[in-house]
């Protein structure tokens, strides 16, 4: 046990009082919360972070970020750098994302199927990244008219439920997504001009889908060209089950775009692409991400194959 430079051993995300370790040796300071689960949390944002309103203001999305990793056997390191990354992709998430969460905390709670659990708001409420227990009710209520969960009572900031037979295999589906899917969504264009078209599918064959099969990922991609203007379900669904979706943005398709951000809105992470030459007219701020530019399908993976292997959400099966 030792005492952080706060001087407190309350935790930095909820203002609970919980353990503490500190690894010194990486300058981190470990903390187990009832609210936020493990974390490891670097000693520059610990003395900080009361000064940096865009991050002590998100607090909630850095204890939902630390309590998922928490459930999937992680421990979430959180820096001045990281946590501005976290609250970015974390923000965007949808109410139906957000309510999935809850109901793997119900799961997890229940001895079987159809069993009495009883959830405090006050203790529960990051499981969903919610600011506070009226957003965590919402989306309990969400649950209920959405025929997953059963809601007996609310006593204050307490709530009675069971889940459903719907629920029940709903929350199957996200303990086996948790686990570590090898399924990895490529979303590329059909670029119009001819050449620039053999590239991209070049780029595709001989090096992603290749490359990635090397690695132990699935690779599913989908021609999004003469499909409907809006993504189907069927490639919503296999977003949803990707451990990663790889979105290049060549040619500009619309539902390139589409794809990337129903996997940002599931907190599903999304890597860049584009050819150098079509590195324009972006339909939203490239500034917010970083895009790997390619000119060769051999320059491509080498590039993606360094952010895969580097980014701890992304690495392959067995490195993590």
């Amino acid at each position: 046990m030792s005492v952080p430079p706060t001087g407190s051993n309350d935790c930095p995300l909820c203002d609970e009082e919980v353990r503490l370790h500190q690894v010194s040796a990486l300058n981190t300071f470990f903390y187990n919360c009832s609210r936020c689960g493990k974390f490891e949390i670097g000693g520059k944002l610990l003395r900080t972070i009361k000064e940096l309103p865009e991050i002590y203001t998100n607090r909630h999305i850095l204890s939902g970020y630390t309590l998922e990793s928490t459930d999937s056997n992680e421990t979430a390191l959180l820096t001045v750098d990281t946590a501005p990354e976290i609250i970015s992709k974390k923000t965007r998430l949808k109410i139906d994302a957000k309510a999935r969460r809850v109901l793997y905390r119900i799961h997890l709670r229940s001895e079987n199927m159809g069993a009495d659990v009883t959830l405090d708001a006050q203790v529960e409420y990051p499981t969903g990244y919610c600011k506070g227990v009226e957003e965590f009710g919402l989306l309990m209520k969400y649950l209920a008219d959405k025929g997953f969960i059963e809601l007996d009572a609310e006593a204050g900031n307490v709530y009675y439920c069971r889940t459903t037979y719907e629920g029940w295999s709903e929350a199957e589906n996200l303990v086996k997504e948790l686990a570590g899917s090898t399924e990895v969504f490529i979303a590329m264009g059909v670029p119009a001009d001819e050449t620039k078209n053999a590239l991209v599918w070049a780029a595709l064959e001989e090096g992603i889908v290749t490359g990635l099969e090397e690695l132990g990922f699935q690779p599913s991609h989908r021609k999004l060209a003469d499909v409907p203007r809006k993504l189907n379900k069927e490639a919503i669904k296999r977003i949803r089950e990707s451990r990663f979706v790889i979105a290049d943005y060549t040619g500009h398709s619309p539902l390139v775009y589409a794809a990337a951000g129903c996997a940002v809105g599931e907190g599903i992470p999304v890597v860049h692409l584009c050819h150098k030459d079509d590195a324009e007219d972006w339909r939203f701020d490239p500034a917010e991400f970083e895009c790997i530019l390619w000119t060769t399908p051999e320059q491509l993976w080498m590039e993606l194959e360094k952010v895969i292997k580097e980014t701890k959400e992304l690495k392959p099966p067995g490195d993590a």
